[in-house]
């Protein structure tokens, strides 16, 4: 059996219902970015933002793939690519399933869909899930990480789980990773998915 592998999961899409009028994205996904090598993760991502501080000579905060450049986007995706690092994710097409009413019951669907393609053959010691935050409070924060300490229970995996925000450079990087699924699938632009394509180790659309 190995040694640690840190797992950093993110969002992208949004849980309403999808119609043809618009209001909601078609796709929700959640993607995840794995590595035995937290540090050379956590390096990318510091590499990335000191250069902007130093060309903007500012304070900048943390790196969230809506809002940077293109440059800064291919920058931090291609520095990912050369990495020891896998990436995975589940898309749900919302245009072709209903969302429930309970709609973060769709996104704990999800989660224990990505948790098993990305663990059901991961021999790690100790395995560090690491989530950005589905929702505000508590309560749902609660809810998330005792769905992911039952799912471990079942089966066997030794897994400890946090909900972080962007604070966490880990959650920082698979930010970027899940808004270029998200390019790829909303809006039919792959330019970004291409960079770390090799990395993909499962990509998983349903229904």
């Amino acid at each position: 059996m190995s040694g640690e592998y840190f797992l950093f999961v993110d969002d992208s899409g949004d849980l309403g219902q999808y119609t043809d009028g618009g209001g909601s994205s078609r796709y929700f996904l959640l993607g995840a970015l794995g590595t035995a090598n937290k540090r050379a993760l956590e390096k990318c991502v510091k590499r990335v933002h000191d250069s902007l501080q130093r060309k903007y000579k500012k304070r900048i905060g943390f790196l969230h793939a809506c809002r940077e450049e293109d440059a800064t986007r291919r920058r931090l995706l291609s520095l990912l690519a050369k990495r020891e690092c896998e990436i995975f994710a589940v898309i749900v097409d919302k245009k072709k399933c209903s969302v429930p009413e309970d709609k973060l019951s769709l996104y704990a669907e999800v989660l224990l869909k990505l948790l098993e393609l990305c663990l059901k053959e991961r021999k790690a010691s100790l395995v560090h899930v690491v989530l950005s935050r589905p929702g505000t409070g508590k309560a749902v924060r609660e809810r998330f990480t005792s769905l992911v300490t039952r799912w471990a229970a079942r089966n066997g995996t030794n897994l400890d789980v946090s909900v972080k925000g962007l604070e966490e450079k880990g959650l920082q990087a698979v930010d970027f990773v899940s808004w270029a699924f998200s390019r790829k699938y909303e809006h039919k632009d792959d330019g970004y998915y291409r960079i770390f394509r090799e990395k993909v180790v499962e990509e998983m659309p349903v229904p």
